[in-house]
């Protein structure tokens, strides 16, 4: 299998924190606040990309209602 197509397989959209066995998903929100990223009841996308083993670049984009 090229590496395109393990890229695929191995990618999963995460959209409902509410979900079943969601534990981890919580956790990640509470470091997301802990670390100042996000303020409560934060609305938006939080993209962190990864080069090396490392975060080279975060965008956070706000949603205002």
């Amino acid at each position: 299998m090229d590496d395109s197509k393990e890229r695929d397989v191995r990618r999963q959209v995460v959209t409902n924190i509410r979900v079943p066995n969601s534990v981890w998903k919580k956790r990640l929100c509470d470091t997301f606040l802990d670390l100042n990223l996000i303020p409560e009841r934060f609305s938006g996308k939080l993209m962190v990309s990864f080069k090396n083993g490392g975060i080279s670049y975060i965008e956070k984009t706000e949603t205002f209602k």
